[in-house]
């Protein structure tokens, strides 16, 4: 295995996780 593809693999994760509590912070914001 390729511990590159792990590590970028989680940093996507990890990236796409603060983009989705993002998302859900803003909406919370609106009142949506």
């Amino acid at each position: 295995k390729n511990p590159d593809n792990l590590l970028i693999s989680w940093r996507e994760r990890k990236i796409n996780g603060a983009y989705l509590n993002c998302i859900a912070t803003n909406q919370a914001m609106q009142g949506v």
